[in-house]
């Protein structure tokens, strides 16, 4: 890779706003780092790594004093998630720094996607390319929503995407003539034996409003574990509001190192089906790499996710949300248990894969003639 300017090429990876963001999408940064620097590149980043910090995003003291009022500012406005009062903070920072000596790129890792905006916002005045990575569509409740989703992709060079569904919606709106890479995240292969006294029913991952009702599925496995038929546990963040019989399950955040192993433990995994059609749990490409159950709920005839846990054979889709549906799938993954029978691991959707594809990705945005459009050609974005 060739010097820029006398500094090694250096990528910009804005992901992960908060320092607790630790679900697929924060394991997906981390994977990126090294392939980066093993592919040639220097990567700084915003809350990905304390050894390549750029800038250090707000700390837990500033979530204590504006967490609240920024739950009651998305209760009255469309505003992407919880992280776009901290995204806006750092880009308030960072707009007043020199660009980074020999950046190239920055990457921007979505869910949130406050993040992108924030990668959208510092290519538009450092002028390098933008390579914008969504895990979910976009949320568009409202004509400021769109708006912001419309001029940050259009500030983008490159839009990576997990699924072709996904790929093909957004190459019909795009207005810059960004190009659509289609990279779902990797999964490691996981192979281990159950011991534990009572089959374990695991949910890892976001719960947002992209997702379905996360309730009739955690009332289901309460009772069942109630009933002494199986543990349930929940992890992950949470991006909307619980009711109560639903929070008292989850958790909250765990490392990714303690969430391979519960899943090195389960038995069986609960996958939150997308209310749209287009998108692809992460959780998924993770169970079908496992001799781990999928227990798949959703409310769409036709879904990718599910789709995949049927064509490998790996448990259950339930396409009813209600505690009748998906208890008896629930049950029908206990029998297979006791039978002694289990899912065998995919050998696609490796980590490796994917990555080389996301090094690819940069690398073409960096080719000659590949520079984003000047900053006077894009849109105001809101609130610049």
């Amino acid at each position: 890779m060739a010097e820029v300017g006398g500094h090694r090429p250096t990528i910009l990876l804005t992901a992960s706003l908060s320092p607790g963001a630790v679900g697929p999408r924060g394991a997906r940064s981390r994977r990126l780092v090294p392939a980066f620097e093993e592919a040639g590149y220097d990567v700084l980043g915003v809350t990905v790594d304390a050894d390549r910090m750029f800038y250090a995003a707000p700390g837990p003291r500033w979530r204590r004093v504006r967490a609240t009022a920024v739950r009651m500012a998305r209760a009255l406005l469309p505003l992407t998630d919880h992280q776009v009062g901290r995204s806006l903070a750092i880009y308030r920072k960072l707009r007043k720094r020199p660009r980074p000596p020999g950046l190239v790129a920055i990457y921007a890792v979505g869910f949130p996607f406050s993040a992108l905006a924030l990668g959208a916002r510092l290519s538009r005045i450092w002028g390098v390319p933008l390579i914008a990575d969504m895990g979910d569509p976009w949320p568009r409740r409202g004509p400021a929503e769109y708006l912001l989703e419309r001029w940050t992709l259009d500030r983008a060079s490159t839009l990576v995407v997990p699924t072709e569904r996904m790929a093909e919606v957004y190459r019909r709106r795009r207005r810059a003539g960004y190009r659509v890479v289609v990279a779902p995240n990797g999964a490691d292969r996981v192979r281990s034996e159950r011991n534990r006294a009572r089959p374990l029913f695991l949910h890892v991952g976001t719960l947002s409003d992209l997702r379905i009702d996360p309730g009739p599925a955690f009332r289901a496995l309460a009772s069942m574990e109630r009933e002494g038929l199986i543990e349930f546990v929940s992890y992950g963040s949470t991006w909307t509001s619980l009711p109560p019989e639903v929070a008292r399950h989850h958790q909250g955040p765990i490392a990714p190192e303690r969430a391979r192993h519960l899943l090195a433990q389960s038995s069986a995994v609960l996958i939150l089906g997308n209310r749209s059609p287009i998108g692809l749990p992460s959780k998924t490409l993770q169970v079908v790499r496992s001799n781990v159950w999928a227990l798949f709920v959703t409310e769409l005839e036709s879904e990718l996710g599910a789709e995949i846990v049927v064509n490998t054979a790996h448990g259950e889709v339930v396409r009813e949300n209600s505690e009748a549906a998906i208890r008896e799938a629930a049950l029908s993954i206990l029998t297979r248990e006791e039978r002694g029978e289990r899912p065998e691991p995919t050998d696609g959707y490796s980590w490796e894969e994917t990555l080389a594809i996301l090094v690819r990705a940069v690398d073409d945005a960096n080719a000659p003639g590949a520079q984003p459009r000047p900053a006077a050609e894009a849109a105001q974005p809101i609130g610049a």
